[in-house]
């Protein structure tokens, strides 16, 4: 009989438990790419290097927190298709970015420190 009622209360609380994540995930808000984020998002990938960049570096320099690893990652993702489309190539290098990618042509340079990323994308 301890068993049954043990298998019972188990029963409850994973169905409790299965409902609480339901509502959290129902009541989380969408993220929506605005101009300004695509912009931001689009000059990060270019100062960073977009073949070498990771969305934990986006994510450091985004300054919007509602932007979760997976939305970021995503977005790379589709932004580096994106690019390898445009310039009809099999592989990305880091001069591809657009606005703020120019340094990247030379062939010393090795990246931006963090104080330089930072004034770069002051705005």
């Amino acid at each position: 009989m301890d068993l049954f009622l043990q298998e019972i209360s188990d029963y409850q609380f994973s169905q409790a438990l299965m409902q609480l994540k339901l509502n959290q995930l129902n009541t989380r808000q969408k993220f929506i790419w605005t101009i300004e984020r695509s912009n931001r998002f689009s000059k990060i990938c270019a100062v960073c290097g977009v073949a070498t960049v990771t969305p934990s570096i986006i994510q450091r320099y985004f300054k919007d927190n509602s932007a979760d690893r997976q939305i970021i990652s995503s977005r790379l993702q589709k932004h580096r298709l994106k690019l390898l489309s445009h310039y009809r190539v099999d592989k990305l290098q880091n001069c591809m970015g657009g606005e703020g990618s120019e340094k990247w042509r030379e062939e010393t340079f090795r990246g931006y420190r963090d104080s330089e990323i930072r004034d770069l994308l002051q705005e």
